[in-house]
């Protein structure tokens, strides 16, 4: 391995643990599952890069293979299938999680990456198919997770689900593209490389080190970083609160956010939410313990705050910037 790719290594490993940190801290503040999971993901993959590292080491008779079979090895392959399986697990867990949907699903996905890849790696006789094939396993299940989420988004009757997918996009746009010059590179370094080339030689393990899903998965982790850090904030102001369900939790967080740039006080951030339940001003004062009087006072000052006219002027504005 040249001092180039050992750095490199380096850089990328020490990126995911301070993404991991971060999500561990923002669990720690919030409870929510999906951090708690993006973590453990940070983790995994930190684990998963590290393997690399023994590509360059010698096998343990003290003998390296054939020039013309070195870059076609599949190093631990057991260990390769094992951490690749717990990234899966935990990328199709975060989005069940975000989807309030049954966890027991991702056994499904996950079953089949660790059936496939045994059957490929036992069943392929030929070095370069092998190995093609074995790593385009991990490419090919980032490729069902984002079928999954397209269908999602493209069948589900719920406002809330689609609105909230729909704040994912700028992650759904860039896996896209990332997934597909994925498979580019598997193609470009394993079944048509020219083992002659300095390019290649540089490359040297240009096989199993992909460095598209390298930028891929920081991409994603930092990504949920980026999301997690304005809560961070906005719960060091205001203690997080346990919500119901999904989608009222959803709304809760989005409302605050809203009430925040709007420059709501406390109580008027509670009169929002209200209103946004579809609650009328009898109902917000029978559950907040105040005058009708009092609603009324706090529901014309958000109308105000925000630019609007209207309790239904006020929910278009609130889905529109959500």
């Amino acid at each position: 391995m040249g001092v180039g790719l050992f750095y490199y290594t380096l850089v990328v490993m020490l990126l995911t643990i301070l993404a991991g940190a971060v999500l561990f801290a923002s669990y720690i503040v919030d409870r929510k599952r999906t951090h708690l999971t993006a973590f453990c993901c940070a983790i995994v993959y930190f684990f998963d890069v590290a393997l690399v590292l023994r590509s360059s080491l010698k096998s343990h008779t003290g003998v390296d293979p054939p020039p013309s079979e070195a870059p076609y090895l599949i190093n631990s392959p057991i260990e390769s299938v094992i951490y690749g399986a717990l990234v899966f697990a935990t990328l199709w867990a975060i989005v069940l999680l975000y989807l309030a949907w049954d966890l027991r699903l991702l056994a499904i996905p996950v079953s089949l990456f660790i059936l496939a890849s045994t059957v490929v790696y036992l069943g392929i006789s030929d070095l370069r198919l092998r190995a093609f094939w074995f790593f385009t396993m991990r490419t090919l299940s980032f490729l069902i997770l984002v079928a999954f989420v397209t269908g999602v988004y493209t069948f589900s009757r719920s406002r809330v689900a689609r609105r909230m997918l729909a704040r994912q996009r700028l992650l759904y746009f860039v896996a896209l593209p990332l997934v597909l010059a994925e498979v580019a590179w598997n193609l470009v370094f394993i079944i048509f490389r020219d083992s002659s080339t300095a390019l290649v030689n540089f490359l040297d393990m240009a096989t199993e080190r992909n460095f598209i899903e390298n930028i891929l998965m920081l991409f994603f982790l930092y990504f949920m970083v980026a999301r997690s850090i304005p809560l961070l904030k906005l719960h060091y102001e205001q203690p997080p609160v346990k919500q119901k369900c999904r989608d009222e939790n959803f709304l809760h967080e989005v409302a605050l956010m809203y009430a925040k740039n709007k420059g709501l006080s406390p109580r008027e951030r509670e009169v929002l939410f209200k209103i946004l339940a579809g609650n009328t001003n009898q109902e917000i004062a029978s559950s907040l313990y105040i005058n009708v009087s009092t609603v009324k006072v706090h529901v014309h000052n958000i109308l105000k705050k925000t630019n609007t006219h209207s309790r239904s002027e006020l929910v278009s504005d609130f889905w529109h910037h959500a």
